[in-house]
């Protein structure tokens, strides 16, 4: 892979990440953190936390899995300089 092509995957990822934080994480974070609940028992909030964050990790694997394949294919579908 040349420079411009670790560059080109480089700001893709970023901006990909970033979207992925500011559209779907932060907004969660701060409605867990803004909203005025009952009085759980500390075993249920643990079972509530752990619940979240299973799902967050779920989606982010789903996610990453996604983008593994989009980027494995762009690579794929970029011809080699051997190949040019």
């Amino acid at each position: 892979m040349n420079t411009f092509q670790e560059n080109e995957f480089s700001r893709v990822f970023v901006r990909q990440a970033r979207q992925l934080l500011s559209s779907e994480y932060l907004p969660k974070l701060e409605s867990c953190l803004n909203t005025e609940r009952k009085a759980n028992s500390p075993r249920e909030t643990a079972r509530e936390m752990v619940k979240t964050v299973t799902n967050w990790v779920n989606e982010l694997q789903q996610k990453r899995s996604a983008e593994t394949a989009n980027a494995l294919k762009f690579l794929s579908d970029t011809p080699r300089p051997s190949e040019i």
